[in-house]
């Protein structure tokens, strides 16, 4: 079963409650994006598990050559800074990092896992701002917001 994180619950809820087109788009993104990477994610566990491209093609009202070239596509993506970070939009990483940089999060907290907040923050840092140097973030880096 796949969980909905609580973010992207608030992101939907925000779409029902704007009246402003405009303002309603940012929201929308942040669905749109997340259901482009749980899609992606799903493909590569279909295949991984045997599925044939051409089943999952058929799953998605697609062909196996769309879904080859989302494969393809994504695989290429690299992180700048680790390999930890190939194949994971910017989007995600400035929600990762808002979430390491609140105040509340502890090595000792159970969502953590030993983790240390400020290091787990100035990585994900680290690879926004190779992104920002190579030109790919459209919007500035700001760890005091999910988007």
């Amino acid at each position: 079963m796949m969980l909905i994180p609580n973010h992207i619950r608030e992101q939907f809820e925000r779409i029902g409650e704007v009246d402003e087109p405009l303002a309603v788009l940012e929201p929308i993104g942040a669905v749109r994006e997340w259901l482009r990477e749980s899609e992606l994610h799903a493909i590569k566990l279909a295949s991984e598990r045997g599925a044939s491209l051409a089943r999952i093609g058929n799953a998605l009202g697609t062909d196996k050559q769309n879904i080859q070239q989302r494969l393809r596509t994504t695989s290429n993506a690299k992180g700048f800074t680790s390999p930890e970070f190939d194949g994971v939009i910017s989007r995600t990483l400035r929600y990762w990092l808002w979430w390491w940089s609140l105040p509340e999060r502890s090595p000792r907290g159970v969502e953590e896992k030993g983790r240390d907040p400020g290091e787990q923050a100035a990585m994900i840092r680290a690879e926004l701002e190779a992104r920002e140097a190579a030109g790919l973030l459209r919007k500035p880096i700001d760890p005091t917001s999910k988007n």
